[in-house]
Formats: C-alpha cells, sequence, structure tokens
C-alpha cells in the first residue's frame, strides 16, 4: 500500500495500520480478516470499518464493486470508571469469594468475574473500577456489582 502509518509483515500476512480520525490501531490478515483496536465508541469502531473497506477497494483498483462488510462484530469493550471513596477489597474478597479472586502478593487489585452480563472488572483500593469483556457498552453500565 501506498500510504502513511502501514507496515506489513510478510511472515504473518498481516498489514497494520494506524488511523488518525478515528483513532485505532488495524489489522488486515491475507484472509481478509480485519481487527480494530483502540476505538473510542462503536461507532467510531463501525466507521474504521467501513474506512478501511474502502482504502483496500481503491488499493485492489475494485472501485466499482460494491464492498459489504460481512460478520462484524464487537468482542471487547473495556471501561473505567473511579469511585469518589475508597473500597476495602479484603472484605468484598471474603464477602463474595465465588465471584471474586484477590492475590495481595500477585496483583494489587480484587478480580471479578461476572456471569450475567459476562464481564471481568479489576477492583482497586482506590476506587478506580476496570470492566472488561463486554460485548455492549449499554450492558456495562447496567452493571449491578456490589449488592
Amino acid at each position: 500500500m501506498n500510504t502513511t502509518n502501514v507496515t506489513y509483515e510478510r511472515e504473518k500476512g498481516v498489514m497494520m495500520k494506524q488511523k488518525r480520525s478515528p483513532g485505532c490501531y488495524i489489522k488486515v490478515y491475507s484472509s481478509g480478516k480485519v481487527y480494530i483496536v483502540g476505538c473510542r465508541s462503536e461507532s467510531d469502531c463501525r466507521k474504521a470499518a467501513r474506512s478501511i473497506a474502502r482504502h483496500v477497494q481503491r488499493v485492489m483498483g475494485k472501485l466499482h464493486e460494491r464492498v459489504i462488510i460481512r460478520n462484524y462484530r464487537i468482542n471487547n469493550v473495556l471501561a473505567t470508571c473511579r469511585l469518589p471513596f475508597g473500597i476495602k477489597i479484603e472484605d468484598v474478597a471474603a464477602k463474595y469469594p465465588a465471584e471474586s479472586t484477590y492475590e495481595p502478593e500477585l496483583s494489587v487489585g480484587l478480580v471479578w468475574r461476572s456471569i450475567t452480563p459476562k464481564a471481568t472488572l479489576r477492583i482497586h483500593t482506590t476506587g478506580s473500577i476496570t470492566v472488561t469483556g463486554g460485548i455492549h457498552i449499554f450492558r456495562i453500565f447496567s452493571f449491578g456489582v456490589i449488592h
């Protein structure tokens, strides 16, 4: 490709492109699979997917053909929040041993694995919470973690 911010790894058959608007990192494999990482919203991810599809179409010289994005799905959403108070994660780990794991020798945060919706939370004593593994942003915001 004759463009900026692109690298190609021949042994893996993957082209990597850094986009500025929307800011993300795109991997295009020789099989046709496209992975987009680092978007701020789901709509930005959709814009980046459409943009890279048009870019590949332009490079291949197939502008007269129609490009259809198939099997588009979001696999992982990351969200962070900060509570205005601290959390006693030792007490949370003792109260909810089935859902949480806390190993102070290995990590500073408590890991909470939720079943519905399926997600993983990392809770710190400072009140910061990181949620990963959700597939939709609205499911992450509707969390009721600690009863």
